[in-house]
Protein backbone atom coordinates (compact mmCIF):
# COMPACT_ATOMS: atom_id res chain seq x y z
CA UNK A 1 0.00 0.00 0.00
CA UNK A 2 2.83 2.11 0.77
CA UNK A 3 4.18 1.80 -2.77
CA UNK A 4 0.99 2.51 -4.02
CA UNK A 5 1.16 5.98 -2.34
CA UNK A 6 4.87 6.52 -3.61
CA UNK A 7 4.07 6.18 -6.74
CA UNK A 8 0.66 8.46 -7.09
CA UNK A 9 2.68 10.99 -4.86
CA UNK A 10 5.45 10.83 -7.74
CA UNK A 11 2.74 11.20 -10.37
CA UNK A 12 1.39 13.89 -9.13
CA UNK A 13 4.38 16.04 -8.85
CA UNK A 14 4.89 15.11 -12.92
CA UNK A 15 1.39 15.85 -14.01
CA UNK A 16 0.29 18.38 -11.07
CA UNK A 17 -2.85 16.68 -10.67
CA UNK A 18 -3.93 13.56 -9.82
CA UNK A 19 -6.31 11.36 -12.21
CA UNK A 20 -9.31 11.03 -10.87
CA UNK A 21 -12.94 8.96 -11.19
CA UNK A 22 -15.62 11.37 -12.42
CA UNK A 23 -18.09 12.11 -9.34
CA UNK A 24 -21.35 10.35 -11.18
CA UNK A 25 -24.65 12.83 -11.08
CA UNK A 26 -28.02 11.52 -12.32
CA UNK A 27 -29.30 13.38 -15.06
CA UNK A 28 -31.78 13.32 -17.33
CA UNK A 29 -30.19 10.95 -19.76
CA UNK A 30 -32.29 7.59 -20.42
CA UNK A 31 -28.64 6.10 -19.92
CA UNK A 32 -28.78 7.97 -16.30
CA UNK A 33 -26.79 5.93 -13.48
CA UNK A 34 -29.82 5.32 -11.05
CA UNK A 35 -28.77 6.30 -7.04
CA UNK A 36 -30.12 3.40 -4.79
CA UNK A 37 -32.93 3.41 -2.27
CA UNK A 38 -30.27 1.34 0.66
CA UNK A 39 -30.29 3.38 3.51
CA UNK A 40 -26.65 4.48 3.96
CA UNK A 41 -24.20 5.03 1.65
CA UNK A 42 -25.62 6.55 -1.96
CA UNK A 43 -24.17 3.77 -4.39
CA UNK A 44 -25.18 3.68 -8.29
CA UNK A 45 -26.63 0.70 -9.73
CA UNK A 46 -25.10 1.57 -13.16
CA UNK A 47 -26.90 2.76 -16.18
CA UNK A 48 -30.87 2.02 -16.52
CA UNK A 49 -31.37 0.74 -20.05
CA UNK A 50 -35.08 1.22 -21.40
CA UNK A 51 -34.62 -0.81 -24.31
CA UNK A 52 -38.57 -1.72 -24.59
CA UNK A 53 -39.11 1.77 -23.80
CA UNK A 54 -36.84 4.29 -25.82
CA UNK A 55 -39.05 7.69 -25.13
CA UNK A 56 -39.66 6.72 -22.07
CA UNK A 57 -43.61 6.62 -23.13
CA UNK A 58 -44.35 3.93 -20.26
CA UNK A 59 -44.88 5.03 -16.37
CA UNK A 60 -42.19 3.26 -13.72
CA UNK A 61 -43.82 0.48 -12.23
CA UNK A 62 -44.71 1.19 -8.51
CA UNK A 63 -43.07 -1.34 -7.73
CA UNK A 64 -39.50 -1.15 -9.06
CA UNK A 65 -36.57 -0.01 -6.87
CA UNK A 66 -35.10 2.57 -8.94
CA UNK A 67 -35.69 6.14 -9.66
CA UNK A 68 -36.64 6.67 -12.89
CA UNK A 69 -35.65 10.38 -14.53
CA UNK A 70 -37.96 11.40 -17.31
CA UNK A 71 -35.48 12.35 -20.74
CA UNK A 72 -34.96 15.73 -21.83
CA UNK A 73 -36.05 16.13 -25.60
CA UNK A 74 -35.22 18.66 -27.67
CA UNK A 75 -36.96 20.56 -30.32
CA UNK A 76 -35.77 20.08 -34.32
CA UNK A 77 -32.77 21.44 -35.82
CA UNK A 78 -35.81 23.04 -38.46
CA UNK A 79 -37.17 25.98 -36.69
CA UNK A 80 -40.24 25.77 -39.09
CA UNK A 81 -41.04 22.11 -37.42
CA UNK A 82 -42.57 21.49 -34.31
CA UNK A 83 -41.33 20.57 -31.60
CA UNK A 84 -40.95 16.95 -31.14
CA UNK A 85 -42.77 14.91 -28.89
CA UNK A 86 -42.89 11.53 -27.82
CA UNK A 87 -47.15 11.35 -28.35
CA UNK A 88 -46.29 12.59 -32.19
CA UNK A 89 -45.41 9.70 -33.84
CA UNK A 90 -47.42 6.96 -31.36
CA UNK A 91 -49.92 6.74 -34.10
CA UNK A 92 -52.05 3.21 -34.12
CA UNK A 93 -49.52 0.65 -35.69
CA UNK A 94 -46.88 2.80 -36.49
CA UNK A 95 -43.21 1.68 -36.76
CA UNK A 96 -39.87 4.23 -36.85
CA UNK A 97 -37.10 2.25 -37.91
CA UNK A 98 -33.95 3.93 -37.47
CA UNK A 99 -30.53 2.28 -38.93
CA UNK A 100 -27.19 4.11 -37.74
CA UNK A 101 -24.07 3.28 -39.52
CA UNK A 102 -21.12 4.42 -36.79
CA UNK A 103 -17.88 5.00 -38.84
CA UNK A 104 -14.59 5.31 -37.47
CA UNK A 105 -12.03 7.72 -39.11
CA UNK A 106 -9.28 5.80 -41.50
CA UNK A 107 -5.79 5.31 -40.23
CA UNK A 108 -4.11 8.35 -39.27
CA UNK A 109 -1.28 9.89 -38.10
CA UNK A 110 -1.56 9.37 -34.37
CA UNK A 111 -2.63 5.67 -35.02
CA UNK A 112 0.55 5.21 -36.85
CA UNK A 113 2.30 5.76 -33.38
CA UNK A 114 0.62 3.17 -30.56
CA UNK A 115 3.28 3.48 -27.97
CA UNK A 116 1.47 6.50 -27.85
CA UNK A 117 -1.37 8.41 -26.08
CA UNK A 118 -4.00 9.42 -28.80
CA UNK A 119 -7.40 10.43 -26.90
CA UNK A 120 -8.56 13.41 -29.70
CA UNK A 121 -5.37 15.12 -31.12
CA UNK A 122 -7.07 17.32 -33.22
CA UNK A 123 -3.50 18.23 -35.54
CA UNK A 124 -4.16 14.35 -36.66
CA UNK A 125 -4.53 13.57 -40.16
CA UNK A 126 -5.13 10.30 -42.37
CA UNK A 127 -1.99 8.71 -43.49
CA UNK A 128 -1.92 8.08 -47.04
CA UNK A 129 -3.12 4.02 -46.00
CA UNK A 130 -6.03 6.10 -44.10
CA UNK A 131 -7.12 7.64 -47.33
CA UNK A 132 -7.10 4.61 -49.04
CA UNK A 133 -9.35 3.12 -46.55
CA UNK A 134 -11.70 5.33 -46.90
CA UNK A 135 -12.24 5.69 -50.46
CA UNK A 136 -12.31 1.80 -50.36
CA UNK A 137 -15.22 2.24 -47.91
CA UNK A 138 -17.11 4.66 -50.44
CA UNK A 139 -16.96 2.33 -53.07
CA UNK A 140 -18.12 -0.67 -51.28
CA UNK A 141 -21.02 1.23 -49.93
CA UNK A 142 -22.23 2.46 -53.58
CA UNK A 143 -21.40 -1.00 -54.93
CA UNK A 144 -23.71 -2.25 -51.96
CA UNK A 145 -26.47 0.42 -52.89
CA UNK A 146 -26.14 2.27 -49.42
CA UNK A 147 -27.85 5.56 -49.02
CA UNK A 148 -27.64 7.97 -46.25
CA UNK A 149 -30.24 10.12 -45.74
CA UNK A 150 -27.93 12.23 -43.37
CA UNK A 151 -24.36 12.24 -42.13
CA UNK A 152 -23.35 12.97 -39.07
CA UNK A 153 -19.24 13.83 -38.26
CA UNK A 154 -17.04 14.80 -35.06
CA UNK A 155 -14.77 17.92 -35.59
CA UNK A 156 -11.63 16.49 -35.56
CA UNK A 157 -9.72 16.51 -39.04
CA UNK A 158 -9.30 12.90 -39.75
CA UNK A 159 -12.87 12.06 -39.00
CA UNK A 160 -13.53 15.39 -41.88
CA UNK A 161 -11.43 13.63 -44.35
CA UNK A 162 -13.02 10.73 -43.90
CA UNK A 163 -16.55 11.87 -44.08
CA UNK A 164 -15.34 14.06 -47.22
CA UNK A 165 -14.04 10.41 -49.06
CA UNK A 166 -16.62 8.49 -48.56
CA UNK A 167 -19.24 10.81 -49.40
CA UNK A 168 -17.54 11.62 -52.83
CA UNK A 169 -18.06 7.93 -53.97
CA UNK A 170 -21.38 7.94 -52.82
CA UNK A 171 -21.67 11.67 -54.75
CA UNK A 172 -22.91 13.57 -51.63
CA UNK A 173 -21.87 16.91 -51.22
CA UNK A 174 -19.58 17.83 -48.88
CA UNK A 175 -21.26 20.69 -47.46
CA UNK A 176 -24.27 18.55 -46.31
CA UNK A 177 -22.35 17.00 -43.69
CA UNK A 178 -23.31 18.03 -40.45
CA UNK A 179 -20.04 17.97 -37.59
CA UNK A 180 -21.33 17.85 -34.01
CA UNK A 181 -18.89 17.32 -31.01
CA UNK A 182 -21.31 15.15 -29.77
CA UNK A 183 -19.15 12.19 -31.65
CA UNK A 184 -16.03 13.15 -31.22
CA UNK A 185 -13.32 10.90 -29.27
CA UNK A 186 -12.78 10.58 -25.81
CA UNK A 187 -10.83 13.86 -24.42
CA UNK A 188 -7.76 11.98 -22.66
CA UNK A 189 -6.50 15.53 -21.14
CA UNK A 190 -3.14 16.15 -20.21
CA UNK A 191 -2.33 12.76 -20.89
CA UNK A 192 -2.48 13.17 -25.15
CA UNK A 193 0.45 12.62 -26.71
CA UNK A 194 2.66 10.81 -24.01
CA UNK A 195 4.07 7.89 -23.78
CA UNK A 196 1.93 4.98 -22.73
CA UNK A 197 4.50 3.40 -20.54
CA UNK A 198 5.49 6.46 -18.49
CA UNK A 199 1.92 6.97 -17.51
CA UNK A 200 0.11 3.86 -17.36
CA UNK A 201 2.79 1.85 -14.61
CA UNK A 202 2.30 -1.17 -12.45
CA UNK A 203 0.77 0.90 -9.90
CA UNK A 204 -1.39 2.69 -11.94
CA UNK A 205 -3.26 0.55 -13.92
CA UNK A 206 -5.37 -1.19 -11.36
CA UNK A 207 -6.29 2.20 -10.06
CA UNK A 208 -8.15 2.81 -13.33
CA UNK A 209 -9.34 -0.49 -14.26
CA UNK A 210 -11.29 -0.73 -10.54
CA UNK A 211 -12.74 3.05 -11.10
CA UNK A 212 -13.86 2.33 -14.81
CA UNK A 213 -16.30 3.51 -16.46
CA UNK A 214 -15.35 6.73 -14.39
CA UNK A 215 -12.24 7.30 -14.86
CA UNK A 216 -10.57 9.81 -16.45
CA UNK A 217 -7.21 11.39 -16.65
CA UNK A 218 -6.18 15.04 -15.66
CA UNK A 219 -8.45 17.40 -17.63
CA UNK A 220 -10.33 15.01 -19.79
CA UNK A 221 -13.27 12.29 -19.81
CA UNK A 222 -14.82 9.21 -18.24
CA UNK A 223 -15.66 7.28 -20.60
CA UNK A 224 -19.12 7.14 -18.88
CA UNK A 225 -19.45 10.81 -19.71
CA UNK A 226 -18.74 9.61 -23.23
CA UNK A 227 -21.43 7.07 -23.50
CA UNK A 228 -23.88 9.63 -21.97
CA UNK A 229 -23.04 11.92 -24.68
CA UNK A 230 -23.60 9.68 -27.41
CA UNK A 231 -26.73 8.26 -26.16
CA UNK A 232 -28.26 11.61 -25.90
CA UNK A 233 -27.16 12.78 -29.69
CA UNK A 234 -29.15 9.90 -31.05
CA UNK A 235 -32.23 10.11 -28.83
CA UNK A 236 -32.12 14.11 -28.57
CA UNK A 237 -31.35 14.66 -32.41
CA UNK A 238 -31.02 11.43 -34.96
CA UNK A 239 -34.28 9.29 -33.69
CA UNK A 240 -36.28 12.47 -33.43
CA UNK A 241 -35.27 13.30 -37.21
CA UNK A 242 -35.94 10.28 -38.43
CA UNK A 243 -39.27 9.75 -36.94
CA UNK A 244 -40.67 13.35 -38.24
CA UNK A 245 -38.43 12.57 -41.88
CA UNK A 246 -40.79 9.17 -41.95
CA UNK A 247 -43.79 10.80 -40.92
CA UNK A 248 -43.77 13.42 -43.19
CA UNK A 249 -42.67 10.88 -46.22
CA UNK A 250 -45.80 8.69 -45.13
CA UNK A 251 -48.02 11.63 -45.29
CA UNK A 252 -47.38 12.78 -48.35
CA UNK A 253 -46.98 9.72 -50.19
CA UNK A 254 -50.80 9.17 -48.75
CA UNK A 255 -51.51 12.68 -50.45
CA UNK A 256 -50.61 11.54 -53.62
CA UNK A 257 -52.52 8.68 -53.55
CA UNK A 258 -55.55 10.03 -52.56
CA UNK A 259 -55.25 12.81 -54.47
CA UNK A 260 -54.55 10.42 -58.17
CA UNK A 261 -57.80 8.26 -56.93
CA UNK A 262 -59.79 11.74 -56.97
CA UNK A 263 -58.47 12.59 -60.39
CA UNK A 264 -58.85 9.15 -61.56
CA UNK A 265 -62.23 9.16 -60.30
CA UNK A 266 -63.18 12.26 -61.80
CA UNK A 267 -62.68 10.97 -65.23
CA UNK A 268 -65.26 8.24 -64.66
CA UNK A 269 -68.19 10.14 -62.47
CA UNK A 270 -70.05 10.48 -65.59
CA UNK A 271 -69.34 7.85 -68.10
CA UNK A 272 -73.05 8.71 -69.09
CA UNK A 273 -71.23 11.71 -71.07
CA UNK A 274 -69.39 9.62 -72.91
CA UNK A 275 -72.06 7.23 -74.57
CA UNK A 276 -75.12 8.43 -76.96
CA UNK A 277 -78.69 7.78 -76.10
CA UNK A 278 -79.36 4.15 -76.46
CA UNK A 279 -76.12 3.84 -74.43
CA UNK A 280 -77.16 5.80 -71.50
CA UNK A 281 -80.30 4.48 -71.34
CA UNK A 282 -78.99 0.90 -71.15
CA UNK A 283 -76.40 2.23 -68.32
CA UNK A 284 -79.05 3.56 -66.09
CA UNK A 285 -81.16 0.32 -66.28
CA UNK A 286 -78.30 -1.73 -65.54
CA UNK A 287 -76.97 -3.03 -62.07
CA UNK A 288 -73.63 -1.53 -63.61
CA UNK A 289 -74.56 2.23 -62.62
CA UNK A 290 -75.14 1.05 -58.80
CA UNK A 291 -72.86 2.19 -55.92
CA UNK A 292 -71.90 -1.32 -54.80
CA UNK A 293 -70.59 -2.15 -58.43
CA UNK A 294 -69.27 1.29 -59.37
CA UNK A 295 -65.84 1.07 -57.51
CA UNK A 296 -64.87 -2.46 -59.27
CA UNK A 297 -65.68 -0.89 -62.41
CA UNK A 298 -63.52 2.23 -61.38
CA UNK A 299 -60.50 -0.08 -60.41
CA UNK A 300 -60.81 -2.33 -63.82
CA UNK A 301 -61.59 1.06 -66.32
CA UNK A 302 -58.31 2.68 -64.83
CA UNK A 303 -55.06 1.97 -66.95
CA UNK A 304 -52.10 -0.45 -64.86
CA UNK A 305 -49.76 2.31 -66.03
CA UNK A 306 -51.97 5.26 -63.73
CA UNK A 307 -53.80 2.88 -61.44
CA UNK A 308 -53.12 3.70 -57.26
CA UNK A 309 -51.99 0.42 -56.90
CA UNK A 310 -49.06 0.48 -59.38
CA UNK A 311 -48.24 4.26 -57.85
CA UNK A 312 -48.20 3.89 -54.46
CA UNK A 313 -49.76 0.69 -53.38
CA UNK A 314 -53.04 -0.30 -51.34
CA UNK A 315 -53.81 1.78 -48.34
CA UNK A 316 -52.23 -1.94 -46.21
CA UNK A 317 -49.13 -1.87 -48.83
CA UNK A 318 -48.33 2.14 -48.45
CA UNK A 319 -48.18 1.83 -44.60
CA UNK A 320 -46.45 -1.16 -44.55
CA UNK A 321 -43.63 0.31 -47.15
CA UNK A 322 -43.08 3.37 -45.79
CA UNK A 323 -42.90 2.43 -41.90
CA UNK A 324 -40.92 -0.48 -42.31
CA UNK A 325 -37.94 1.13 -44.67
CA UNK A 326 -35.03 2.38 -42.59
CA UNK A 327 -34.08 6.36 -41.94
CA UNK A 328 -30.67 5.48 -42.08
CA UNK A 329 -27.61 7.75 -40.74
CA UNK A 330 -24.07 7.64 -41.32
CA UNK A 331 -21.92 9.00 -38.09
CA UNK A 332 -18.29 9.81 -38.95
CA UNK A 333 -16.95 9.17 -34.98
CA UNK A 334 -13.80 7.11 -33.40
CA UNK A 335 -12.86 3.79 -31.88
CA UNK A 336 -13.39 4.92 -28.04
CA UNK A 337 -16.69 7.28 -28.40
CA UNK A 338 -18.21 3.89 -30.47
CA UNK A 339 -17.43 1.41 -27.89
CA UNK A 340 -18.47 3.73 -25.00
CA UNK A 341 -21.40 4.07 -26.87
CA UNK A 342 -22.11 -0.02 -27.59
CA UNK A 343 -21.15 -0.22 -24.10
CA UNK A 344 -24.04 1.82 -22.76
CA UNK A 345 -26.81 -0.01 -25.86
CA UNK A 346 -25.57 -3.39 -24.25
CA UNK A 347 -25.34 -2.68 -20.30
CA UNK A 348 -22.07 -4.45 -20.66
CA UNK A 349 -19.55 -4.67 -17.90
CA UNK A 350 -16.99 -1.63 -17.32
CA UNK A 351 -13.91 -3.70 -18.95
CA UNK A 352 -16.43 -3.96 -22.55
CA UNK A 353 -14.12 -1.60 -23.99
CA UNK A 354 -10.65 -3.59 -23.82
CA UNK A 355 -12.30 -6.60 -24.94
CA UNK A 356 -13.67 -5.17 -28.38
CA UNK A 357 -12.05 -3.66 -31.23
CA UNK A 358 -13.23 -1.04 -33.35
CA UNK A 359 -10.72 -1.28 -36.36
CA UNK A 360 -10.25 2.10 -39.03
CA UNK A 361 -12.27 2.85 -41.36
CA UNK A 362 -14.92 0.06 -40.09
CA UNK A 363 -18.77 0.26 -39.94
CA UNK A 364 -21.12 -0.68 -37.06
CA UNK A 365 -24.35 -0.60 -37.69
CA UNK A 366 -27.25 -0.69 -34.63
CA UNK A 367 -31.02 -0.38 -35.50
CA UNK A 368 -33.68 1.15 -33.14
CA UNK A 369 -37.26 0.55 -33.79
CA UNK A 370 -40.23 1.94 -32.00
CA UNK A 371 -41.47 -1.99 -31.67
CA UNK A 372 -37.79 -3.39 -30.46
CA UNK A 373 -35.94 -0.63 -29.33
CA UNK A 374 -32.10 -0.95 -29.98
CA UNK A 375 -30.19 -3.62 -31.70
CA UNK A 376 -26.79 -4.24 -32.92
CA UNK A 377 -26.81 -5.34 -36.10
CA UNK A 378 -22.84 -5.26 -37.30
CA UNK A 379 -19.65 -4.90 -35.17
CA UNK A 380 -16.28 -3.81 -37.02
CA UNK A 381 -17.38 -4.54 -40.31
CA UNK A 382 -14.16 -4.94 -42.58
CA UNK A 383 -15.92 -5.54 -45.83
CA UNK A 384 -14.57 -2.96 -47.68
CA UNK A 385 -11.06 -3.76 -46.63
CA UNK A 386 -10.70 -6.61 -49.28
CA UNK A 387 -10.27 -3.74 -52.30
CA UNK A 388 -6.60 -2.69 -50.88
Amino acid sequence: MGAVNSSEAESTDELHQDPEAAPCHPSSSPLSPQLSLTRGTQSYLGPLIRVSDPYNILSPSNSSPRVHLSSRLQSMSNAASPQWSPSSFRLTGDHICTEIHFIRHAESSMNAKPELIGGRSPSATLTSLGKRQARALGVHLRSAGTEFDVVYCSPLERAMQTAHAVCQELDIPRETVEVTEAVQELSQGQWEGRNRCEIYTSALVPIVNSTQPDFRAPGGESQRQVEYRMIEFLNNVVIPRASSTLQKARLQTESRKHLNKIQQASTLVHPVEDMDISQAKVWEESDLSSESNFKPLLRQKIPNSMSSSSLNGSPEELHSDVSSVPYTAAVISHGMAIKCLLRGLTGSDPQFTTHWCIDNSTVTVVRHSTRKGWEIQRVNDTSHLRLL
